[in-house]
């Protein structure tokens, strides 16, 4: 005759629980970013916390020409960072054209009217102290098809 072996008490969903708790899985995700309201471009938003470095950036306006380089740091999680860029650039009217990650360098592509906007961002630093860089280009698009000169 066979014996008939008894399941554990705990059970499936037990376990899975356990497992779940465990790893993380009932986490709603990260939390998402607040815009600044300290902005250095009015149609480029920022997630709160971050801090533009001076040394790292320029911009110029020149009638309806404007050139920006802007470095940004703070600390937040990427994905975090990913989801204000997607959700707030196109309440400022930006599409979204393209977004990448390659091996942790993020970089979302937007454009609105003729200029477009490149959102570059990761994590830099050690184990003992990292930040997050956002550096946001913003250029004219030359849609006139001629070859640059030079």
């Amino acid at each position: 005759m066979r014996s008939i072996t008894k399941p554990p008490s705990i059970g499936v969903a037990g376990g899975l629980m356990s497992v779940c708790v465990g790893l993380g899985c009932a986490s709603t995700g990260p939390k998402p970013l607040q815009v600044n309201p300290q902005v250095f471009v009015t149609d480029v938003p920022i997630p709160k916390g971050f801090q533009m470095e001076d040394d790292r950036s320029t911009d110029m306006i020149s009638g309806p020409h404007r050139s920006v380089w802007h470095e940004y740091k703070g600390r937040a999680n990427l994905v975090s960072v990913r989801n204000f860029f997607r959700d707030q650039m196109p309440l400022a009217r930006w599409t979204l054209v393209a977004d990448q990650n390659a091996k942790g360098d993020f970089t979302l592509l937007f454009e609105k009217d003729n200029e477009t906007c490149i959102v570059f961002f990761k994590s830099m630093g050690g184990l003992s102290y990292y930040h997050t860089m956002i550096r946001v280009t913003i250029s004219r698009i030359d849609r006139s098809g001629a070859a640059p000169s030079g």
